[in-house]
């Protein structure tokens, strides 16, 4: 079916075609009247009220007309460029990952990692308002306990639902008393026969009542019962860092491992007592995560995309271009953005998506042997050799291909059955789209930091590699690329990051045993290649006896003598020709060995 061919009568709720049915083939929903049935009548309203009505359907119906047509990546950019300035990849990263929300199990999860002040949040916050309202959730800090505590509904073990113990037994109890009466007793001043018979029938009914309650309090307290939180398909916008302990049952959520996970949380009693509540939790959502820190745990990064907002001058000044609108008259812009028949198209699409209700996509086999390909390149086309971390990173390509077809659906074949098969044009969009921020996300390292590296930090630590690079040195290069101090703590954590990444090392300074230097690596980032630092000497040398024994052989063959990756060896092979100029070389066919 290509739906962008429909025409005739709309569905009010999705947009789809009718034709002659009431009931829309998609959604579902009972469509009584025709959309511009839905203008109110005249009279029924004033004049002004009428007018902006008409206007409103009016609007809407143009809008689902033109989510049929069309949209491209750039339109996809003009659009949330109306209030996001440049960040042209993070738009779309961003957009496209909220578009699988409304799939059957490729949802994904998206990290902004930059400094404050930044936009991170902002982003997020801004291509949300796309999307059906009640599908997103916006938090800030959360803890624990008020993260599953939040929609969270009460069940059995066998999934029929169940109502709060004291709810329960209120309900229990209401029923008893419509069948059993209280019986009506005077006070103790009255002494006569009938009056004592009716006081202890009305002991008895307390008694009975007592006991009813009990037998209730005690089957509620006896059965399993599991507290459900259904995650599934919904935006999640963590604004701030949340508790950790939000985030370790997450965990298994995130990484898709299963989609119904069980988890035990631990709650006070009003006693003071502790008391254990299983969770489920179903998946799959789609998260995005807000984080100052220069790096989150090593398990968010590999469960995330990471992201970070542009910071160059132009779009901090366009930015503030935008605030200088936006706040010189709030309902004015306000209104702009509302009324902008670009911005309600893309809402319309949002909707026709959700109401398709699309399992899954296909990529035809073809398609994907040529982006695997492409993935296992590296520098010059060469293939490179691959991480465990790339086992993550080839599902995000992936998954931002399907992202790309999911958006187009009116464009592309779907069955009935809710499986639509993408193009080729779909993994040519994501690969753009992930082109500038894929090597970062390699090494785990945040965009931003990487880019600083690349650009500025490597040409300072080359420049000082004999002397080493201060602390000092390292805080003012920082501030020359972001305009933004670096207190103590979070250079030691940025430090630490590139040691992480293998850029760096930090060292005694040999003047001054006080302090510590930094000292380059000698990392190839494009390759993640290695080179041996210098208290690796034993491994150089023992290359050296290596290299004797086995005359002429190439890197790979002393990686695997060494049991070890291929750019390591090559490493140690080259450090090796440099403690010892003349006597160890490179044939033109990649050997390696001792010139006598």
């Amino acid at each position: 079916m290509n739906s962008h061919e429909m025409s005739g009568p709309l569905c009010v709720n999705c947009g789809a075609s009718l034709g002659e049915a009431k009931v829309c083939p998609k959604c579902g929903r009972i469509n009584d009247k025709n959309i511009s049935s839905l203008i109110p009548t005249p009279g029924e309203h004033s004049l002004e009220e009428e007018a902006k009505a008409i206007k409103r359907v009016q609007a809407w119906k143009a809008a689902l007309e033109r989510a049929q047509q069309p949209m491209d990546d750039e339109f996809v950019i003009k659009v949330l460029g109306r209030t996001i300035k440049h960040d042209k990849e993070n738009k779309k990263i961003t957009f496209y990952s909220m578009v699988q929300n409304y799939t059957y199990e490729d949802q994904q999860n998206v990290m902004f990692s930059a400094p404050s002040s930044t936009g991170k949040s902002y982003i997020a916050l801004e291509v949300a308002k796309y999307f059906p309202k009640e599908d997103v959730d916006k938090k800030g800090y959360v803890s624990k306990k008020a993260f599953f505590h939040t929609n969270m509904q009460l069940q059995t073990s066998d999934g029929k639902p169940l109502k709060k113990r004291s709810e329960y037994i209120d309900d229990c109890l209401k029923d008893w008393e419509d069948s059993h009466a209280r019986p009506e007793a005077p006070g103790f001043g009255d002494k006569s026969r009938e009056a004592i018979d009716a006081r202890k029938k009305l002991v008895r009914w307390k008694d009975e009542r007592k006991a009813e309650y009990r037998k209730h309090r005690d089957w509620w307290d006896s059965i399993e019962k599991v507290y459900v939180l259904d995650l599934s398909k919904r935006i999640i916008i963590f604004k701030d860092t949340p508790d950790d302990q939000v985030l370790q049952p997450l965990r298994s959520l995130l990484s898709h491992d299963e989609k119904e996970v069980i988890s035990d949380i631990t709650d006070k009693t009003a006693s003071g007592g502790n008391l254990t509540k299983r969770v489920k939790l179903i998946g799959y959502p789609t998260v995005v995560f807000c984080q100052a820190a220069f790096s989150p745990d090593e398990q968010e990064r590999t469960r995330f995309f990471i992201i970070s907002p542009d910071m160059d001058q132009r779009k901090l000044s366009d930015s503030l271009d935008l605030q200088a609108e936006s706040l010189q008259d709030r309902d004015t812009f306000k209104g702009k953005i509302d009324s902008d028949p670009d911005g309600a198209a893309l809402r319309a699409r949002i909707e026709l998506i959700k109401a398709a209700n699309i399992q899954q996509i296909i990529i035809n086999p073809e398609d994907m042997e040529l982006l695997k390909s492409h993935f296992k390149q590296g520098k010059d086309n060469n293939s490179r050799d691959l991480a465990p971390r790339d086992q993550r990173d080839f599902p995000h390509l992936i998954a931002m291909a399907k992202g790309h077809a999911l958006f187009n659906l009116p464009q592309r074949e779907y069955t009935p059955s809710g499986n639509l098969t993408a193009k080729l044009e779909d993994l040519t969009s994501a690969e753009n789209s992930l082109r500038k921020v894929m090597e970062a996300n390699r090494l785990e390292l945040p965009p931003y930091v990487y880019d600083w590296w690349t650009e500025s930090l490597t040409q300072l630590l080359e420049a000082t590699k004999d002397t080493g690079l201060t602390k000092t040195e390292f805080s003012q290069s920082y501030y020359k690329r972001f305009k933004s101090r670096l207190g103590d703590k979070s250079r030691k954590r940025l430090i630490t990051v590139l040691e992480d990444a293998g850029f760096i090392e930090e060292r005694t300074d040999p003047d001054d045993k006080r302090t510590t230097k930094l000292y380059p690596l000698g990392v190839e980032v494009e390759n993640e290649k290695y080179i041996s630092q210098p208290e690796d000497q034993k491994k150089v040398e023992f290359v050296g006896e290596v290299l004797h024994e086995h005359p002429w052989i190439t890197s790979e063959e002393m990686a695997r003598l060494l049991d070890a990756f291929v750019e390591e060896a090559e490493g140690l092979l080259e450090a090796l020709q440099k403690d010892n100029p003349g006597y160890v070389t490179r044939a033109p066919d990649g050997r390696w060995g001792w010139v006598a």
